[in-house]
């Protein structure tokens, strides 16, 4: 199953709790505030997915 496939079940995720130093967490207050992200939570998700793409198994 690929990372994909993951994405495509909706309804299955699992809440996490992360912990982010006042600088990161205030550059990330910034892009979300220039617009380029909708909120935190959307900043974290795409930060995510591009190191799991990145880091994916070749089929």
């Amino acid at each position: 199953m690929g990372v994909r496939d993951l994405r495509s079940k909706a309804g299955d995720s699992e809440k996490i709790t992360i912990t982010l130093g006042f600088i990161d967490l205030g550059q990330i207050d910034l892009l979300v505030h220039e617009g380029f992200y909708s909120n935190r939570t959307d900043f974290i998700r795409t930060a995510i997915r591009n190191q799991l793409t990145t880091h994916a198994m070749p089929r």
